[in-house]
C-alpha cells in the first residue's frame, strides 16, 4: 500500500521496500575456540561538571572474546557497532568485492550475546557507515550509494528482526545541494537522530567542493531540521552528543586538517577549532567524544602518530598528546573512560598500512598512557567503531582485508592474559605541537526534501568464529 508522507518541502510518496521473498534465512554458524583463558583482565574549574563514569570498583568483569566473521560473498567489514537491548550487537559494514558484482554493497548483521547471527542482510550497490539504536529496538543505519561519482546519502531503518521499515534518501539534483554522503548517526535522547555527512552543489562544470551538513530525524524519518556549516570544505565527519544536548561535531578536510564543533542542539554554532594537523600515506581519520568529566576528545592523526586532543566543554585546549608505540600509529576511535580517561582504538602500519594490527590504548585525564594491547591475528585490523557497554566493557568492531572482527575486553583494559592474539604492550606519549586556529563557521538552513525510496535487500551469512573467549572470573 502506498503513503503520503509530509517532508520539508512538501509530500512524498512511500514506496514499499522490496524484497526478494524475504525470509530470514539463518545460515549455519561456525563457532570453534581456538584461544581459551582471554579475560578482562588538571582541569578547568567549573568547566567540568560532575564525573558521570561509573566508579572503577564497581565496574564488574565481563567475559572476554574475539569473533572473526567471514563473509559467504567475499570481503566483509564493519564500519560501525551499536550495543543491541539484550547485550548482543549490530553491525553495518560493507561487502566491497564479492565473486558476483551485482553482490557487492552493504551488510547489516544481528549477533547474539552468544556469538550466533540472529540475521544478516546484504544491500547491493550501497556503503554503510554509522548505526544508531533506534527505540523499538531495531537500528537506523546511514550511508550512500556506493558508486563512484553522484552518489546520494540516506538513512534507513530496520526493525529488530531485520524487516526493512523505511529509508529516505536525498537524490541528486542539477545546480541544487544534495547529500552525497552520510557518515554519522546519533540517537539523542528524545527519541530523535542526529545525523551529519556531506553536501554539494552540482553545476554544468561537475560538483563543487563538500561543505559539513547536519540535519535531526524522527524516528519517523521526518526530517525537522537541516544545515549546512559553509566555511568547512570536508571529506568525512563524526558526531557526538554531549550531556547538555550540544553537538559535537568533529571532520577533516581535502588539505589534511581537522575540524572540532561545538553546536547547539539545534546545529548552530557556538565554537570551532580547526587543527593544523600533517597526514602521513594519506592517511584521514577522526572521532570525537566528551569525556565523563564533561570535557572533549578528539582523536586524529599527525606525523604519523596517533594524536589526542582534550578540549574544555568552551573550546579552550588543555593539552594535545602524540601517542609513540614504536612505529606509524593511527588513531581512529575514541570512548569515554573512567574519571575522565579516554580509549583509544587505532591500528599500527609497521611502516606498511596495507597489514595493519589493531590497537586499544587508555590514556588518563592528563594524556598519560595507562595501558595498550595489539591485537594481531589475521593482519588488516582497522578499529573502525565502538562503545562502552552498559557493563563498562570496550566494544570495538574492525574491517581487515577479508573479514570483519569484533573485540569485547574489560573496562580499563582488563583481562586475564593466555591469549596469544591479545598482545601487551607499552605506550608512550609526548606533547604535540598542533597549531589550532579559532575559526567562524556560518550556519545555513537549507530545505532539501528527500524522497522515500525501494531498494533490494537479500538475506546472507557469514561464518562467526570465536577466537578468544572466557567466562567471567576466569583467571
Amino acid at each position: 500500500m502506498n503513503t503520503s508522507v509530509d517532508l520539508p518541502g512538501g509530500s512524498v510518496r512511500a514506496v514499499p521496500w522490496s524484497m526478494h521473498g524475504f525470509r530470514h534465512i539463518l545460515g549455519l554458524i561456525t563457532i570453534g575456540t581456538l584461544c581459551a583463558g582471554c579475560v578482562a583482565g588538571s582541569d578547568d574549574a567549573g568547566d567540568a561538571g560532575p564525573d558521570t563514569s561509573p566508579d572503577a570498583d564497581a565496574v564488574g568483569e565481563p567475559a572476554t572474546w574475539l569473533w572473526d566473521i567471514w563473509g559467504s560473498l567475499g570481503r566483509q567489514y564493519a564500519n560501525a557497532v551499536v550495543e543491541a537491548e539484550d547485550g548482543g550487537v549490530y553491525l553495518a559494514g560493507a561487502v566491497p568485492e564479492t565473486r558476483d558484482p551485482d553482490l557487492s554493497g552493504g551488510w547489516l548483521a544481528r549477533i547474539d550475546p552468544d556469538g550466533r547471527a540472529r540475521w544478516e542482510l546484504l544491500v547491493p550497490g550501497t556503503w554503510l557507515s554509522s548505526v544508531a539504536l533506534h527505540p523499538d529496538g531495531g537500528i537506523v543505519v546511514v550511508g550512500a550509494d556506493s558508486g563512484d561519482s553522484h552518489r546520494n546519502g540516506w538513512v534507513a531503518h530496520v526493525d529488530a528482526e531485520g524487516a526493512p521499515a523505511w529509508r529516505i534518501e536525498w537524490e541528486m539534483g542539477r545546480g541544487l545541494e544534495w547529500p552525497t554522503a552520510v557518515d554519522a548517526i546519533r540517537a539523542t535522547p528524545d527519541g530523535t537522530f542526529l545525523v551529519a555527512g556531506t553536501v554539494v552543489r552540482g553545476s554544468p562544470a561537475g560538483p563543487d567542493s563538500p561543505r559539513v551538513w547536519l540535519a535531526e530525524l524522527t524516528a519517523e524519518g521526518e526530517v525537522l531540521w537541516q544545515r549546512t556549516l559553509q566555511e568547512a570544505e570536508i571529506d568525512r565527519a563524526a558526531l557526538e552528543l554531549a550531556a547538555d544536548s550540544d553537538i559535537l561535531l568533529a571532520a577533516t578536510d581535502r588539505s589534511g586538517a581537522a575540524w572540532l564543533m561545538r553546536l547547539d542542539r539545534h546545529g548552530m554554532p557556538r565554537w570551532t577549532r580547526r587543527l593544523l594537523v600533517s597526514e602521513w600515506a594519506g592517511v584521514a581519520r577522526i572521532d570525537v567524544v566528551e569525556t565523563s568529566d564533561k570535557h572533549i576528545a578528539l582523536v586524529s592523526n599527525h606525523e604519523a602518530l596517533a594524536l589526542v586532543v582534550r578540549f574544555t566543554s568552551r573550546g579552550d585546549l588543555q593539552w594535545q598528546r602524540a601517542l609513540d608505540m614504536g612505529a606509524p600509529e593511527f588513531g581512529s576511535v575514541v570512548l569515554p573512560g573512567i574519571d575522565g580517561s579516554v580509549i583509544i582504538g587505532g591500528y599500527e602500519g609497521s611502516g606498511d598500512v596495507t597489514t595493519p594490527d589493531l590497537w586499544l590504548a587508555g590514556m588518563d585525564r592528563d594524556g598519560e598512557p595507562t595501558w595498550q594491547h595489539s591485537v594481531r591475528w589475521q593482519g588488516c585490523e582497522v578499529a573502525n567503531d565502538g562503545f562502552v557497554a552498559r557493563d563498562g566493557s570496550i566494544v570495538v568492531a574492525t574491517g581487515g582485508c577479508e573479514h570483519a572482527m569484533v573485540l569485547r575486553i574489560g573496562a580499563d583494559g582488563r583481562y586475564g592474559g593466555g591469549c596469544e592474539h591479545l598482545v601487551p604492550a607499552v605506550a608512550s606519549s609526548r606533547n604535540a605541537d598542533v597549531t589550532i586556529e579559532d575559526v567562524a563557521i556560518t550556519a545555513v538552513d537549507i530545505d532539501l526534501t528527500p524522497t522515500i525510496t525501494s531498494f533490494d535487500t537479500l538475506p546472507t551469512t557469514s561464518a562467526i568464529e570465536t577466537v578468544c573467549e572466557s567466562p567471567v572470573g576466569a583467571e
